[in-house]
């Protein structure tokens, strides 16, 4: 919450952060718990940088079955191919290799289906974080 708080804090920000987080009663990790703030500052800063988002939005949700799933999306210019982007930076590349190791599963893709501004929405699965 308070990442989020402090990119809604910046000076000349035009960009809107919102979080959903709910988790109920379960300790996330340390481990987790970090590579999810990893992959929350990576997201905020490439809705920024690259996508010239004008809204982004973060949830961190725990269901019952024990599994954590972590989304980013935003409203921006969207990616022309995720092998691409891959192969060029190494923002999305090392949050997949983050996500990895913790044996997770993160899936990347347009956010909405509108052509000219489809967005990014990049979702995140860990099974079993009470394990």
């Amino acid at each position: 919450n308070d990442l989020l708080r402090s990119w809604n804090a910046r000076p000349q920000c035009t960009t809107h952060f919102a979080l959903r987080y709910d988790v109920g009663e379960r300790t996330i990790p340390d481990n987790l718990a970090k590579t999810v703030y990893r992959l929350t500052q990576e997201a905020l800063t490439n809705a920024v940088r690259h996508a010239r988002a004008s809204e982004v939005g973060i949830s961190l949700l725990a269901g019952n079955d024990g599994v954590l799933r972590w989304t980013a999306e935003d409203d921006g210019v969207g990616i022309d191919s995720v092998r691409g982007v891959m192969q060029r930076g190494n923002g999305l590349a090392g949050m997949r290799e983050r996500v990895w190791a913790l044996g997770g599963h993160l899936e990347i893709g347009p956010a909405r289906a509108q052509p000219e501004r489809p967005g990014l929405r990049l979702a995140v699965r860990f099974d079993r974080i009470d394990a």
